[in-house]
Parts: C-alpha cells; structure tokens; sequence
C-alpha cells in the first residue's frame, strides 16, 4: 500500500511541476529594445541587469533592465536571444559561480558593466 501512495505521491509532483512550466515561444523577428534611461545604482553591492523579456501568451514582454544584489562568488550571465528551426527564443540570464565550468566550454565570460 505504501508502494501505490509513493508513485501517486511521485506523479502528482512531476504533473504538478510540468504544468508549471511555461511553453516555449518562438518569434520570427527579435522584439526591439525600447528606449530607456538606467535609473542609479541603489548602492554598493548591486549589479545592473540588462534587458530581460518575459513570456505572456504567444509573445514577449520586455521587463527591461534593472538593479539586483550582487551575490557573493557569483556573477550574472546575461540573457540572451536564440535562434532554432523555428524562430527566436529568448534564453534568460542567471546567476553562475565563479570558476564553474559548463560541459559545453561556453558561458565563462564575465558580467557587462
């Protein structure tokens, strides 16, 4: 009995979790970046991230650039547009460690300022 309520346990969560997780969506043409002026830093210890865009129904929405905390031993890979057989994706940014390597060799570079 245990058995059957771990694997019902276990596929409500994957269900629960693949639901969550938004469709890719695919442009033809790259939105443009709109015109904007970066506000001041809000302090020592934050890191300007550049343009970003969010996902909203079968387009993007540009959520701009913005000031976050800098993490310790961290650095922020920007995001960035990519392009498949299908059309421009946006791929977001995130944080990665210093000195972390990838298993494709790319991805080291350091944050724009």
């Amino acid at each position: 009995m245990r058995t059957i309520k771990g694997i019902l346990a276990t596929a409500a969560i994957v269900l629960a979790c693949s639901a969550a997780a938004p469709a890719q969506i695919y442009v033809e043409v790259r939105p443009t970046i709109p015109v904007y002026t970066r506000p001041a830093s809000p302090g020592p210890g934050y890191v300007w991230i550049e343009e970003d865009w969010n996902p909203y129904s079968d387009r993007y929405e540009w959520r701009g650039g913005y000031w976050a905390p800098a993490r310790t031993g961290y650095y922020y890979r920007p995001g960035r547009w990519r392009h498949s057989a299908r059309g421009y994706y946006w791929s977001p940014g995130g944080w990665r460690q210093h000195g972390h390597r990838h298993g494709n060799g790319r991805g080291h570079g350091h944050p724009r300022r």
